[in-house]
């Protein structure tokens, strides 16, 4: 648990921050989870939040889909619950 003493704790910022905004564009999200984990200190409803706030500037998200492999011990424990609340299609 973090103290209420020190400052909270961000996601890195994604590379499409580099990118000039296109606004109007059909976007997707593709998210592979084995390659890209929730870190533990973060709720699977922020990371998604967060997600969702830096694409939407580049048009309009049609479509978010989260790769996962249940079969595989690192990713079963994968918020999936979480992240179908959030308007993630699970793919397993």
């Amino acid at each position: 648990a973090e103290s209420m003493s020190s400052p909270p704790r961000t996601l890195p910022t994604l590379a499409a921050d580099k990118l000039t905004s296109i606004g109007s564009a059909d976007v997707a999200i593709y998210w592979d989870y084995e390659n890209v984990k929730i870190p533990n200190w973060c709720p699977a409803t922020r990371a998604a939040e967060s997600i969702r706030a830096k694409v939407m500037r580049y048009g309009r998200i049609v479509e978010k889909r989260l790769y996962y492999d249940s079969r595989q011990h690192t990713e079963s424990a994968a918020p999936r619950s979480e992240l179908d609340l959030s308007g993630f299609t699970l793919v397993d």
